[in-house]
């Protein structure tokens, strides 16, 4: 025998063996089995809590940038409210004191 001849044979034998291979895994035979219904309804259970989860945290990610953006405008908006009342509450603390004071004096 010639090496060309026994390299010839054994690429054969190669790709003979892949193709059976692969037949056997591609062709599905009888699959004998069967799910009932409470394994059934479990496996669904499970699936729809894996998939609304996974909704949550998706919806979760992309509101909550908003929602921080959205509380930290009405912060400012308060502040800067708060500030002009609180000025006004010490203007007017201000001018009671005065008068108070104005009063005091005009009694002695």
């Amino acid at each position: 025998m010639n090496i060309v001849d026994l390299k010839m044979k054994n690429d054969l034998t190669y790709i003979c063996s892949r193709v059976l291979l692969l037949s056997l895994v591609l062709i599905p035979g009888a699959a004998f089995a069967y799910v009932g219904p409470g394994a059934g309804l479990t496996m669904l259970g499970s699936l729809w809590g894996l998939i609304l989860a996974i909704l949550f945290i998706v919806f979760g990610l992309l509101v909550l940038p908003f929602k921080i953006m959205r509380n930290r405008m009405k912060k400012n908006k308060v502040d800067a409210e708060g500030g002009k009342e609180q000025a006004e509450v010490a203007a007017q603390v201000a001018t009671q004191s005065e008068q108070k004071i104005n009063t005091d004096s005009d009694a002695e």
